[in-house]
């Protein structure tokens, strides 16, 4: 079955005919008039706050983002080296060994003109391999020196330790 236009006109018609007299009755007509106002301006309102939260977040997002290009494309490498061994044992300690990850293990780390020494003991050669990778990535790193073991192995260094020290003979 097909309904005319008519018919939708109609009911146009009767629908705004009952807002006209909803709104304009003489006993509440005005009161419904200013609540409906007043709902209408709440609505809006609050849609309006919620658009200007959501755009100070965005502009906060890009201010943010543009700092952190400037800071990159200003920053200058040499700076974030370590000015002393000290610092960048304390650095590679922080930043690589302060993880959950690491937590279980004693390593035990020197630093002598940027070179990186690792000494202690690991369950696994992955682990042993991922550790150096993380150290020579940390800045003012010039290269590293493992001495990383296996359990039930000997340090990678106990041989030549062995040989320069004095013999209790």
């Amino acid at each position: 079955m097909r309904l005319p236009w008519k018919t939708f006109l109609v009911g146009g018609a009767v629908t705004a005919g009952a807002a006209v007299q909803y709104f304009l009755d003489t006993e509440q007509g005005r009161t419904r008039r200013v609540r409906t106002r007043d709902q209408v301006a709440s609505r809006v309102r609050t849609a309006g706050r919620k658009l200007e939260d959501e755009m100070a977040v965005q502009r906060k997002r890009t201010q943010d983002r543009l700092v952190g290009m400037a800071h990159e494309a200003t920053c200058d490498a040499a700076a974030e080296t370590p000015d002393n061994d000290r610092t960048l044992v304390d650095k590679v300690r922080s930043e690589v060994l302060g993880g959950p990850e690491w937590s279980p293990y004693t390593i035990n780390v020197d630093a002598v003109d940027g070179v990186v020494a690792l000494r202690g003991q690991l369950d696994r050669p992955g682990q042993i391999r991922e550790l150096r990778r993380r150290v020579e990535q940390v800045a003012g790193v010039r290269s590293v020196d493992s001495f990383l073991h296996l359990p039930g192995t000997t340090a990678p260094n106990a041989p030549a330790a062995e040989e320069t020290s004095p013999s209790e003979h």
